[in-house]
């Protein structure tokens, strides 16, 4: 009576068959029969086609200016060319993981990568070039593992961590910068409210209506506390008017 035994291949993965540990060819999705052979190694390894998140918490950087800064960030990848996947893989040492040992170098790559850019920056631009710095990160990762058989997909820059005395003297230049601008603002409020005053100004001096308001105001005023007499041109006026 034969024997046989099963391998499965589940969704989403392809296989590597080998038989007395020589690889023999790609298996994709499914159940396979292989029978005992007395004399006869057979191993099934799988992998996934799917993307992969690897997420590094915490790295520690030096600035230009050496302070320490910690950088939290995730890249995804997939496997895209599987002969040159499978030549970078230590079979014995991942067992039937097959992208530990892959992203564990992929990981401390990234690591070099984003420490060679922080250490050409100031600290005190990091934050603010922070966009421009790292939308680079993923073009100088896949260059450097290229011979992986994978394709590095995405890098997302989640944080940067500063030291506490960094962070207060944020705040303090934060906090500055904020005053200043009220108080520009207020002063460029005070000078457009001294011009206009200085334009009504002007505006009232110079106009011959205002003036003659401004003289019937006067009179009608002094009118009203006693007995006047007013010369306006030719013509003579009397007031009339009692003081009570």
């Amino acid at each position: 009576m034969k024997f046989s035994f099963k391998e499965m291949v589940k969704p989403n993965r392809v296989g590597f068959l080998f038989i007395d540990h020589v690889f023999e060819k790609m298996l994709k999705p499914g159940v396979y029969k292989f029978p005992r052979f007395s004399n006869k190694d057979i191993s099934v390894y799988t992998v996934s086609v799917l993307s992969r998140w690897i997420f590094v918490a915490g790295q520690e950087v030096l600035t230009q200016d050496n302070i320490t800064l910690r950088i939290s960030y995730d890249f995804s990848y997939k496997v895209t060319d599987f002969e040159a996947f499978r030549n970078q893989v230590d079979f014995l040492e991942s067992g039937h993981n097959l992208t530990l040992g892959i992203e564990n170098q992929i990981r401390s790559i990234s690591q070099t990568v984003i420490r060679d850019i922080v250490a050409g920056v100031a600290s005190t631009l990091l934050n603010d070039k922070r966009a421009a710095l790292f939308e680079n990160v993923g073009e100088l990762l896949q260059e450097r593992v290229k011979g992986y058989g994978i394709t590095i997909e995405q890098v997302l820059l989640k944080d940067i961590f500063f030291p506490k005395k960094i962070q207060e003297l944020f705040a303090q230049q934060l906090e500055a910068n904020i005053r200043s601008k009220a108080d520009l603002d207020k002063a460029r409020t005070q000078v457009a409210t001294a011009r206009a005053l200085k334009n009504a100004a002007d505006l009232m001096r110079d106009n011959e209506n205002i003036k003659f308001l401004k003289m019937m105001e006067t009179l009608t005023e002094l009118s009203a506390k006693g007995k006047h007499t007013f010369m306006i041109g030719s013509d003579f006026y009397q007031s009339s008017n009692k003081t009570k």
